[in-house]
């Protein structure tokens, strides 16, 4: 499960938000639930429409994929909003490394029973 947290780090509320996060080669997408808004997928990209949030609010997508292959995936996200203008866009993306074992396989650091 890819869990991604958007939370409106302004002053005021924030309007037009929008989630894309592209699913990493290797998944079975199964599906999504959100705290807010509503996501939809095409392919590989999974798009999700809040709406508006106000100051300092959080939402959460969550994504349940199942993985075909072992090695490391690669997860990104991105947020934009419409209202107001963001200043400060260098936090708006976002990427985490997963490693994937599948069933009676095993690397370092990491053991499967």
């Amino acid at each position: 499960t890819f869990s991604v947290t958007v939370t409106n780090m302004g002053t005021d509320a924030a309007s037009g938000i929008t989630v894309t996060n592209r699913l990493p080669a290797g998944v079975t997408f199964i599906s999504t639930s959100t705290s807010q808004g509503i996501a939809s997928r095409s392919s590989d990209l999974v798009t999700w429409t809040i709406g508006s949030l106000n100051a300092s609010a959080k939402a959460v997508l969550s994504i349940v994929v199942r993985p075909t292959v072992t090695g490391v995936m690669s997860n990104f996200a991105g947020v934009q909003a419409v209202q107001p203008v963001d200043l400060n866009t260098a936090n708006n993306t976002a990427s985490m490394a997963i490693p994937i074992n599948m069933p009676g396989t095993s690397s370092p650091g990491w053991a499967s029973r």
